[in-house]
């Protein structure tokens, strides 16, 4: 093959080594000390923190659809603390008592396993390690109550909503 690369041949490279072999070159061309696909962000963005900080300021807003595969690590998310706070605002209760709180008709704790669930983009697992050790399958079954209970309760239904609404943006 004639051009920047005469030593190496592009026929029989395995395609798998591809970016790795992309990764090699671009690193001899610009001098790099490193491939530039280690700061590749969400299999999407190649740039400094600045970029990154920028394209996800102009991403915030956007529904982004399903075709982008790393969508996930692109939208921000509220944190858990932020879930926890606004519930124990809401409810006016401790936030201790929404994390650690054992029962399970503690309402202001099923709309944080909720909105955690729905909002904070972790998995029930971790949603269920965080308060305080549940099961993954008692966060499904928590936030399967509360919707139910939303359909029937008013006020918990208002509640949800404003929480709901207040994530959602």
């Amino acid at each position: 093959m004639s051009g920047r690369f005469p030593s190496e041949s592009l026929a029989g490279l395995d395609q798998n080594r591809w970016p790795e072999w992309v990764g090699i070159r671009t690193q001899a061309v610009l001098g790099l000390g490193e491939s530039p696909w280690e700061s590749l962000f969400a299999q999407l963005l190649l740039g400094g923190e600045k970029f990154k900080d920028r394209i996800m300021g102009m991403v915030k807003a956007k529904k982004l659809g399903s075709e982008i595969v790393a969508r996930k690590k692109l939208t921000t998310y509220p944190t858990l603390e932020e879930i926890v706070r606004g519930v124990s605002e809401a409810f006016g209760v401790k936030e201790e008592g929404i994390l650690l709180g054992g029962k399970r008709l503690n309402p202001a704790r099923n709309v944080a396993l909720y909105l955690a669930q729905r909002y904070a983009g972790l998995g029930n697992e971790e949603i269920g390690r965080i308060f305080g050790g549940l099961h993954y399958s008692a966060v499904s079954k928590a936030a399967a109550r509360l919707r139910e209970a939303v359909a029937t309760d008013r006020e918990l239904g208002k509640i949800v909503r404003s929480l709901d609404s207040h994530f959602k943006a």
